[in-house]
C-alpha cells in the first residue's frame, strides 16, 4: 500500500493555518519553534532539509509543508521546493503545492508552472491541490490565473476561468481579461469567464463596456446580455451602448437598442447629444436612437 504524503495530515494537525505568532524571521538551523505541530518540532529544520534529500519518496514527500512551517527564509526554501517541483514522484510534487500556497511572496517560475500544469493536469489529487493552492494565495494566484487564461491550451484557459469564478473576493482586476476571453475564446472558456464575470456584477461594467466595442456576433450578444443584467447600473457604458447600435449583426443592434431603452431617462442626453451633432454612426444607428427617444417618457 502506498503511504499518504505527511503533509496533507500535518495540515490537518494545524487546521490549514500557519504558527500562531504569525511571520517570524527565519528560524537558525537546529532550532524549532514551540507552536509548531508536534510531528514538525520533533525535527530541526536541518533534519527536515536532509529529509527532503532522502532516497526514499515518502520521507522527502513529508518535508515540504515542514519546510515552510520552519521557515520563511527564500534562500532555505526556494532551491529545495524547486528540486522537489521537479521530482518524478506525484507524492512529492503533491506535498510541494500544498506548501506553495503557504508561502510569502513570489513563488518564482519553477513552483508557478507546477501550479499551472499540475492544476489542469491529468492527476486528479495534484489538481485539487493546485486549485486550493491558488485560493490560497489570492495576491498571487490571479495574475497567474489571468495569464492562463490567454493561454492557447483550451483545458488551462477553461480551468483558469472557472477558477476565477470561484476567487473570493471576486476579483475585479481580472475582468478585462475575461471580458475578452467571452469574445475570443472557445465556447467551453467563454461560459466560464461568463459565470466568472457575473459574480463581478457591476464592477466588471467597465471592462464590459470596453469589450463590446471591438466585439461582433456571439461574444457581443454575450457582453450585452450581461450588461443588461445590471439595470440601471449599465448606465456607466452608455456609451459602448450606443456604439452598439450601429453593429452589423441585427440581433446584436436590437438588443443594444432594447438595453438603451430599459435604462429610460439617462439615455435621453446621449441620444439628444447625437441628434445635435448631426453625424451618427449609420443610418441604422440614426434609425435606432429615433425609436428610442419615441420610446422614452420625456
Amino acid at each position: 500500500m502506498r503511504r499518504r504524503p505527511l503533509a496533507l495530515w500535518l495540515l490537518a494537525l494545524a487546521g490549514g493555518c500557519g504558527s500562531e505568532e504569525g511571520d517570524a524571521p527565519p528560524l537558525p538551523l537546529g532550532k524549532v519553534a514551540p507552536t509548531l505541530p508536534r510531528l514538525v518540532r520533533g525535527r530541526s529544520l536541518e533534519e527536515w532539509l536532509a529529509r527532503a534529500q532522502a532516497p526514499e519518496a515518502a520521507l522527502r514527500a513529508e518535508s515540504p509543508w515542514a519546510l515552510v512551517e520552519l521557515s520563511a527564509d527564500p534562500a532555505v526554501l526556494g532551491p529545495v521546493l524547486e528540486r522537489l517541483a521537479k521530482d518524478s514522484s506525484a507524492d512529492v510534487r503533491h506535498a510541494v503545492i500544498v506548501a506553495a500556497g503557504r508561502l510569502q511572496g513570489d513563488l518564482g517560475p519553477v513552483l508557478e508552472g507546477l501550479l499551472l500544469e499540475s492544476f489542469v493536469g491529468p492527476e486528479r489529487g495534484l489538481a485539487e491541490a493546485a486549485s486550493g493552492a491558488l485560493l490560497g494565495r489570492k495576491d498571487l494566484s490571479v495574475a497567474l490565473l489571468v495569464r492562463a487564461l490567454q493561454d492557447p491550451s483550451e483545458p488551462r484557459a477553461r480551468q483558469a476561468a472557472r477558477l476565477l469564478g470561484d476567487i473570493e473576493p471576486a476579483p475585479v482586476g481580472a475582468a478585462p481579461a475575461l471580458a475578452h476571453a467571452l469574445t475570443s475564446a472557445p465556447m467551453a472558456v467563454q461560459l466560464n469567464a461568463a459565470r466568472a464575470l457575473e459574480r463581478l456584477g457591476a464592477a466588471a461594467l467597465p471592462a464590459l463596456g470596453q469589450a463590446l466595442a471591438g466585439a461582433h456576433g456571439e461574444g457581443a450578444l454575450a457582453l450585452l446580455g450581461l450588461i443588461r443584467a445590471q439595470g440601471a447600473r449599465a448606465e456607466a457604458v452608455l456609451p459602448a451602448l450606443m456604439g452598439a447600435l450601429s453593429a452589423e449583426d441585427a440581433t446584436v443592434a436590437r438588443l443594444a437598442e432594447e438595453t438603451v431603452v430599459g435604462l429610460g431617462a439617462p439615455a435621453l442626453a446621449p441620444l439628444d447629444a447625437v441628434a445635435a451633432a448631426g453625424t451618427p454612426a449609420s443610418p441604422a444607428a440614426a434609425r435606432a436612437a429615433a425609436r428610442i427617444r419615441e420610446a422614452l417618457p420625456r
